[in-house]
């Protein structure tokens, strides 16, 4: 995967397909953040917070759908080698083969499915209340809710990306900022939501 600046859209390049993701008008993608020193600047607007995390949950994922489409070409690559005549001998292990080739297929298409999900979600939208594409900070912790992916560090500060099936956002969805929700019997308050 590489990227590639063209005319106001950052271009993004796979073995399976280009993604095209507009740029914002400023001069810098992500100014902000500097990943080098690994420093998230405390000036940093909510709608700049949401885009380093957008992207970032995109280059994550990106990994994810590269890994299973690796995995099942391997599989596959293992099942062709097969000497055609040993094949009775080692008819168990080429059904095996194939069989793993078609989990990772199905990993692959998850994959891209989830994917999909990213580049629905808008950095430019704010949303007002917690649904897909929002980043809700909590007492408890901040979440950027978009897909399944675990702790996202940007800096010192670490989210949590969660999909809309996820226990916590089902109890905290549709709520507003200054509102309470209830998770694992305990009170939660959100205390802003972009």
């Amino acid at each position: 995967m590489f990227f590639q600046k063209k005319e106001g859209i950052l271009q993004l390049l796979t073995t399976k397909f280009v993604l095209y993701l507009p740029l914002p008008k400023t001069a810098t993608v992500f100014k902000a953040y500097n990943s080098n020193s690994k420093s998230l600047h405390t000036d940093v607007q909510p709608n700049e917070i949401k885009k380093q995390l957008l992207e970032l949950c995109r280059q994550k994922q990106m990994e994810a759908v590269r890994a299973a489409k690796a995995a099942m070409d391997e599989a596959q690559e293992s099942a062709n080698e097969e000497d055609a005549g040993t094949e009775e001998k080692f008819e168990s292990f080429r059904t095996q083969l194939q069989q793993d080739r078609d989990m990772f297929a199905r990993h692959l298409v998850e994959a891209q499915a989830q994917m999909e999900v990213l580049l629905r979600i808008s950095a430019y939208k704010e949303n007002q209340s917690v649904s897909l594409g929002a980043v809700v900070e909590t007492e408890v912790g901040d979440f950027f809710i978009s897909i399944s992916l675990g702790q996202v560090k940007m800096g010192e500060r670490v989210f949590f990306a969660v999909s809309n099936q996820a226990p916590i956002f089902i109890a905290m969805a549709n709520k507003k900022a200054g509102e309470s929700f209830d998770f694992r019997g305990k009170k939660v308050k959100i205390k802003a939501i972009y």
